[in-house]
């Protein structure tokens, strides 16, 4: 929600305390966060799929997904969806990882807050059949 403030400064050092200053008023824009559940629908030795809720909200444009490697905290793949999508399936993800997944809502005005994550370790590489 949007919001108006005003910021009050006072220095305070070994002579002792300065006048209090007050800023302008500083206004917030409002950026609606809907409340996103995340949920690891599948996970295997190369991929995964994720689902989420997301109430119905006209200002949410479609979603940010996210899949971070946690060892290096790097990002291994990110697509965008529309705003009618709730799931999204990740490929050739590395068997023994553990991967954090994350929605995050688009809006008129950037993106939402990050909401709750989760994370799951891909299944160790399947052993080959063996041979005669």
């Amino acid at each position: 929600p949007e919001a108006i403030y005003r910021i009050h400064v006072r220095a305070l050092n070994g002579v002792g305390a300065s006048e209090t200053r007050t800023s302008d008023p500083v206004a917030t824009r409002g950026t609606p966060t809907p409340q996103v559940a995340v949920t690891l629908e599948e996970l295997d030795d190369t991929s995964a799929k994720i689902s989420w809720v997301c109430p119905r909200d006209k200002a949410v444009l479609g979603f940010l997904v996210r899949c971070t490697d946690v060892r290096g905290d790097s990002i291994v793949a990110q697509v965008e969806v529309d705003p009618a999508a709730w799931s999204c399936e990740f490929e050739n993800l590395a068997p023994g990882r553990v991967y954090r997944f994350e929605v995050v809502p688009k809006v008129r005005r950037g993106t939402a807050p990050v909401l709750p994550a989760v994370e799951g370790r891909t299944a160790a590489e399947r052993p080959s059949a063996p041979e005669n």
